[in-house]
């Protein structure tokens, strides 16, 4: 059992308001409540932009595939190894990037120059403006 530090009353210790008083009794936990349930608006805009960087390239690859499919030449073939190539990091940068919403890790400035770079210019502007 813990004590409210403002009121005095006993609590339980799982909980984070009192009671009695409804004051706070572990800042700690309460913020990381609080912000587990909460999800900035900025990272979700950058987390859709870069999802469809993802599904723009898919598309761009495909439909060289299918150019190469019908017309035979190996220009196209180019094209489609052009085309898939950026889907070997678009992918990973955004799964990683994904888990450090979900696990609320920050994210280093490196990384969000690179995203801005190489995966999505506005999704990586939103990146650099959330200052988590």
């Amino acid at each position: 059992m813990k004590y409210c530090n403002k009121c005095g009353s006993q609590i339980d210790d799982e909980s984070v308001l009192c009671p009695n008083c409804g004051c706070v009794s572990d800042n700690d936990t309460y913020q990381r409540i609080v912000k587990g349930n909460s999800q900035s608006g900025i990272k979700t805009a950058a987390m859709v932009f870069n999802i469809l960087s993802i599904v723009a390239c898919s598309l761009i690859a495909f439909y060289y595939s299918f150019l190469l499919a019908a017309t035979q030449f190996s220009i196209f073939a180019l094209f489609v190894i052009i085309s898939a190539l950026p889907l070997s990091w678009c992918i990973p940068m955004t799964i990683h990037y994904s888990k450090s919403i979900k696990t609320h890790t920050p994210v280093s400035i490196g990384f969000k120059i690179c995203c801005l770079i190489f995966l999505n210019l506005i999704g990586g502007i939103l990146m650099l403006v959330d200052n988590d």
